[in-house]
């Protein structure tokens, strides 16, 4: 992989030149997505998750209410229980870790993650509603 001094920019950066990288392919660029006959930028397709939440509005709207109950009953006082942990271990050290305040703050985090992906769902199920609410053709005369 050569370094070439790149000019541009205050502090000085580099830049690697791809041309000499080890394993390069080419030094062609690579095909760019057609916009579409409107002119639109190309869209992804969706997830099967996703349109499975789409074609299925009321098991969305049901997923959803559930993960927002469910991030609003981990994520109470959450970080007042991490500050007081912290502290109780640092305090404390090594007989803080004895007493199983290490397995607590374990426990504390693998809450924060739970809480997380409950937000996340949330918001999936948020975006599938919407997506369907703001897409839905008008019914055939």
């Amino acid at each position: 992989m050569k370094l070439v001094w790149q000019t541009q920019g205050t502090p000085p950066f580099y830049r690697i030149n791809r041309r000499h990288a080890r394993g390069a392919r080419s030094a062609r660029p690579r095909a760019r997505a057609r916009p579409t006959a409107s002119g639109a930028p190309p869209t992804r397709r969706p997830t099967r998750v996703f349109a499975w939440l789409v074609r299925h509005p009321a098991l969305s709207f049901l997923a959803m209410a559930t993960s927002f109950t469910l991030f609003g009953a981990l994520s109470l006082n959450l970080a007042q229980y991490l500050l007081a942990n912290a502290d109780y271990l640092l305090t404390y050290g090594w007989l803080a870790v004895m007493e199983g305040g290490l397995m607590q703050f374990v426990e504390l985090w693998t809450q924060v993650f739970v809480a997380t992906a409950a937000f996340v769902v949330f918001k999936l199920c948020e975006v599938a509603l919407v997506e369907r609410i703001s897409h839905r053709r008008a019914p055939p005369d």
